[in-house]
This record gives structure tokens, sequence and C-alpha cells, in this order.
């Protein structure tokens, strides 16, 4: 039995998608803002950012891709 997805779904999932990328890219610009150029305090949040990421896509694949 496969499932299927409405329009009404698609539509959510897609506006939820699109507002978290733009507040993404809103923190992100004010994080970048807060630093200057070629900080390395700022590369290390980086790293530390995605090492994150990837230990909680370990615990759950719903941390990874916002549920």
């Amino acid at each position: 039995m496969q499932w299927r997805t409405g329009r009404g779904d698609v539509l959510l999932k897609g506006s939820r998608r699109a507002g978290g990328a733009a507040v993404g890219t809103v923190v992100a610009g004010l994080a970048a803002g807060a630093f200057g150029p070629r900080s390395d305090l700022c590369v290390v949040l980086i790293f530390t950012a995605l090492a994150l990421a990837t230990w909680l896509r370990e615990l759950s694949y719903a941390y990874w891709r916002g549920v």
C-alpha cells in the first residue's frame, strides 16, 4: 500500500520549508554580521553547527530534515 499526499499536504510542507529557509537565511545573515571578515571564531561555529547537525541526524532523521 502506497501512501499518497494531497495537494494540501504538499503545499503545507513546501511553505514550511520555504519559511524555514527564510528564517535560516535571516539568522545566518545576522550571525555573519556579528563577526569580522576572516574570523576564526566564525569558522569554528560553522563546523560546530555541522557536527551537531550530523550527530542529531544519527539520533533521529527528523532533526536533520525538520519536521
